[in-house]
């Protein structure tokens, strides 16, 4: 019976002592990511309205990136992004979204190329300014932006028209 409460034990502390590492980023899956809302902009950036409820993060742990403006857009937007760290170095991602309670289309295709976190990207680029302005492309459709400063997570979401 004590083999067994032992194995037990030893079990349930290798589980537990298995935790996530609390620095690691906590990337969004491959699956394609559901917008609930998002900001719309100006083409100077200023907020003009809202559309449902935006799930978006623009600022964490001293990294942030402006809403898209224009938003919507036709086919160019763009997004501020700032760091504080000269050495830091960001990566910009786009990836098709659903716009909640529609389906996905935005004349993009996979191909069988690669998945990133967010499913497969339409664009995407290494960014090594702390404060600059970058124009994002892409066919008309619903997307999710991803910055990706250090180990900070940041995004949010454009509508793409023709």
């Amino acid at each position: 019976m004590w083999k067994k409460s032992f194995y037990l034990a030893i079990i349930i502390w290798f589980l537990v002592g298995c935790g996530k590492d609390q620095d690691e980023v906590a990337l969004p899956t491959s699956e394609i990511p559901v917008i609930t809302g998002y900001y719309m902009s100006t083409i100077q950036g200023d907020i003009n309205g809202v559309v449902g409820v935006p799930n978006c993060v623009n600022e964490l742990n001293g990294y942030s990136m402006s809403h898209p403006y224009p938003n919507p857009a036709r086919r160019i937007s763009n997004v501020y992004i700032q760091y504080h760290n000269q050495t830091d170095h960001a990566t910009l991602w786009l990836t098709p979204a659903l716009l909640a309670g529609q389906e996905l289309n935005t004349g993009a295709s996979n191909n069988g190329v690669y998945m990133v976190a967010g499913g497969f990207p339409v664009f995407g680029l290494e960014i090594t300014e702390p404060a600059r302005s970058y124009n994002v492309t892409a066919p008309p459709g619903a997307y999710r932006i991803y910055v990706l400063c250090d180990k900070t997570l940041l995004y949010d979401n454009l509508i793409i028209t023709e």
